[in-house]
């Protein structure tokens, strides 16, 4: 015949009720480690997301830096060809005092003409690029401050989700903890 195993039968039911609630509990804390370590997982996107902004803020703003120099280089090109055609324009004018027939004279007049026609059109060239750079100008200085106001945002929001991640580790830390504690209640009791 088999020995007879006595157990204190309401001690047994109460200490696996107990057990159970412990355990049930450990559960709860393993779902809230669970989340909060996605919840850890996805500050360095949100971060990447926030940067990759101001990485297109940036580059649209060395697009208007390239652009803007563009332009002044042509309005410089055009000063330099205007300058000189003014120059040219001097020089035939002070040798029209000094030539002897009419066809010369008209010769030299008609020359004149024309470089002052072709002065003229050089002109409103230029006066196109100055407000094409200016226009370009105000452009950059508010990608300027819209850059600036991204940085900023990223800055903020990096010191945030960095205090938010501390906050989420110490609850991560302090769970991982407890449980450990309730669990060895457990295995200490049945043991």
């Amino acid at each position: 015949m088999a020995p007879h195993v006595c157990f204190d039968c309401e001690q047994v039911p109460g200490r696996m009720d107990q057990d159970l609630k412990i355990l049930s509990e450990i559960q709860e804390w393993d779902k809230e480690i669970y989340i909060l370590r996605e919840t850890l997982e996805k500050i360095p996107d949100e971060l990447g997301d926030l940067a990759d902004a101001v990485q297109e803020e940036q580059n649209q703003f060395r697009k208007l830096q390239g652009d803007l120099k563009g332009l002044q280089l042509k309005q410089r090109e055009k000063d330099v060809d205007l300058a000189s055609k003014e120059a040219n324009v001097k020089k035939f004018e002070a040798q029209l005092m000094q030539v002897k027939t009419n066809r010369e004279y008209a010769s030299l007049q008609s020359e004149i003409t024309s470089l002052k026609a072709d002065n003229s059109l050089l002109e409103e060239a230029i006066i196109e690029l100055i407000d094409e750079v200016e226009l370009l100008e105000r452009k950059m200085h508010d990608q300027k401050n819209k850059l600036e106001a991204s940085e900023a945002a990223l800055k903020q929001k990096q010191q945030e989700l960095e205090a938010e991640a501390n906050v989420i580790r110490e609850r991560i830390d302090s769970l991982v903890g407890l449980r450990k504690d309730k669990f060895w209640q457990v295995n200490s009791e049945i043991g």
